[in-house]
């Protein structure tokens, strides 16, 4: 995985305008959990009474690492209630199909507090103090919080695009990825990259591994399958018509590509993200 380089200004801009929007915690982190940037309006009075103890930041940062690592998993917007009752999300910052980075956004309260106190009954807390700290903290219905998921994988989209975080890659590896995706209509090779590139075919294979962490062949199937995704979900084009523009010939071939990469079929994708405004979290 290559390293990555990241514009800080304007990164604690845009999650600085996301969690004034929102009133909701944000953090950045990088691909092996690092923090970037991070910014809140507020301090949680909560979570700073839990984390005073041992316990209570283990249990936090333990709560932290597996919704990351479900994430990372996934490669897909990940959420769960953590061990103190506040809803918590993770959405993968990605870059040729590798995970690059994480957004997170937490602190948000979705619970009745006598359920909340249940959780926290270890600490032995004053109840009335927990209760007022907790009844702090915002709290969104489904539908907001839905469209704060939505929000923060547009702000990935944003961050990409701008590139306020980017894999730092090497000029070859770089000018290879821009030829990739400029040519995936046509019948991409190793033999045909290796003439274009003026590199032999080792060179072509061990730049692709330390940079993309993937074959050649590899790669460049991500890549279809990444555009693949975009045009079903963004366009009306048939499946066959996608799989002649993304350079695969036949729809059964495509097909099966496509449900190895994404597990599900291209249609049944698409369906999903169709209905995926009106459906609940």
């Amino acid at each position: 995985m290559p390293n990555i380089k990241y514009n800080s200004e304007r990164l604690n801009s845009v999650i600085k305008d996301f969690c004034i929007m929102t009133d909701i915690s944000v953090e950045v982190l990088d691909s092996e959990f690092a923090c970037l940037a991070s910014y809140s309006e507020n301090k949680s009075e909560f979570c700073m009474e839990i984390q005073k103890t041992t316990c209570g930041k283990e249990k936090c940062i333990c709560s932290d690492l597996t919704l990351l690592k479900k994430c990372r998993e996934s490669r897909r917007v990940e959420w769960h209630i953590c061990h103190a009752g506040i809803l918590d999300a993770v959405v993968p910052i990605i870059k040729f199909d590798n995970i690059i980075g994480y957004i997170v956004i937490g602190r948000t309260r979705v619970m009745k507090f006598d359920e909340v106190y249940r959780r926290i009954d270890w600490m032995k807390p004053d109840y009335k103090m927990m209760e007022s700290y907790y009844m702090n903290i915002k709290e969104y219905n489904e539908k907001q919080i839905k469209s704060m998921f939505e929000l923060a994988v547009m702000i990935v989209s944003y961050i990409l695009t701008n590139e306020i975080i980017t894999p730092e890659l090497d000029p070859f590896s770089a000018r290879a990825a821009e030829y990739i995706d400029g040519h995936l209509k046509e019948n991409l090779t190793v033999q045909t990259l290796c003439r274009e590139l003026n590199v032999s075919k080792n060179y072509l294979y061990e730049k692709f591994r330390t940079s993309f962490n993937q074959t050649v062949n590899d790669y460049i199937v991500s890549c279809r399958m990444r555009r693949a995704s975009y045009l079903l979900k963004n366009t009306d084009l048939s499946v066959s018509r996608i799989a002649e523009e993304i350079g695969i010939g036949t729809y059964t071939y495509f097909s099966r590509l496509f449900k190895e990469k994404y597990n599900i079929p291209p249609l049944a994708y698409r369906k999903f993200y169709k209905v995926l405004p009106q459906q609940n979290i």
